[in-house]
């Protein structure tokens, strides 16, 4: 019995887990189900009801048996699969494990560095535009800890989360990295004071938060001065100016709610990937020219995924309504009888 391999539970400590993970927690309990944490360190947890259930680590599907894609966290291996999958991804110019690996590399500018692995869209540098910039930023990804350098094809254009449950689409956002709007009577350090004073914002790091305050540090500064104001100026009215530096929410980005107006063609794209792969949840990125136009007809790409996503970007986007995504997995989850006497991992 798994309930006697696994007898011994630990505390489900809120603040220690992230948003979404804890908002999946708390539907499965508003539903009636017992949810233990099975693992001291581990985010493995056991989840029963009525002598059926299921075990799952992070979210359903993460280490679920039936995905049968390597490296799925690999973004190097990401992009060969969607690709194979039909998928229009960026072209790979080369993975770099140190600088010296860039003479074997024959790259297009403008172009981007990311890590082949990571989230949160952390040491990702878009927008290089030449070869000493970029061993500059190679170098600063690859001394990072076990740190490899993909270094791919720069693709222009707005960026999204689209969110499949089950193989459907059930959520689209738009992500707007961090800007202030003038209004002729506020200086620039004002304007962003007034951003941060939404009570929905939280700290950089926060785990509770889905949207954060922008940070006034060296990139923003140095965003100001390429815009020649300064913190003390008043912003003319309407003058609009992007001061983050990474479209995520933890620099002070915003979510726009956009699910109604994808195209039917970016709706396939994503389906049928996450139907072929059959993965229960998967968030993936996107760069388009405009998703409400024919996916066929404009430049794309789906740039990564996520099969464990922060899906309250989604469900707790700031401009919108969202998705009410937790309420989404867990019909999903009913539907598909996943919960069986044999506990399986899921």
């Amino acid at each position: 019995m798994v309930t006697k391999q696994y007898n011994k539970a630990y505390p489900i400590d809120k603040s220690k887990l992230n948003r979404n993970r804890w908002m999946f927690i708390k539907e499965g309990l508003r539903r009636g189900y017992d949810i233990k944490k099975i693992h001291p360190q581990k985010r493995i947890f056991f989840v029963e009801k009525n002598g059926k259930g299921f075990i799952y680590d992070t979210l359903p599907g993460a280490l679920v048996a039936r995905t049968h894609i390597p490296y799925i966290a690999n973004k190097f291996f990401q992009k060969k699969i969607m690709k194979a999958s039909g998928v229009s991804v960026a072209e790979t110019f080369g993975i770099a494990k140190s600088v010296d690996d860039l003479k074997q590399i024959t790259c297009r500018f403008p172009c981007v560095v990311k890590p082949v692995q990571g989230s949160l869209s952390q040491n990702v540098f878009t927008n290089i535009g030449d070869a000493q910039e970029l061993r500059k930023l190679v170098k600063k990804v690859t001394d990072s800890k076990g740190g490899t350098a993909l270094i791919e094809e720069m693709v222009t254009g707005k960026e999204y989360r689209f969110l499949t449950v089950n193989g459907k689409l059930v959520s689209c956002v738009e992500k707007d990295p961090a800007r202030i709007v003038g209004d002729g009577i506020h200086t620039v350090q004002e304007l962003i004071d007034i951003k941060n004073a939404d009570p929905e914002r939280g700290a950089h790091d926060s785990l509770t938060h889905t949207i954060h305050r922008i940070a006034i540090d060296d990139f923003v500064k140095e965003k100001l001065q390429n815009e020649n104001v300064v913190l003390d100026d008043v912003l003319a009215k309407d003058r609009n100016i992007v001061i983050g530096t990474n479209v995520f929410v933890l620099y002070g980005g915003d979510f726009i709610e956009k699910t109604s107006e994808v195209h039917e063609t970016f709706v396939d794209v994503s389906e049928r990937f996450s139907q072929m792969n059959d993965i229960f949840i998967v968030g993936f990125d996107v760069i388009a020219e405009d998703i409400t136009k024919d996916a066929n007809k404009q430049k794309y790409i789906f740039n990564e995924l996520n099969e464990q996503p922060f899906f309250d970007v989604n469900e707790k986007c700031n401009i919108g309504t969202g998705a009410p995504v937790a309420k989404v997995m867990w019909d999903e989850i009913e539907k598909i009888d996943i919960m069986t006497k044999k506990f399986l991992l899921f």
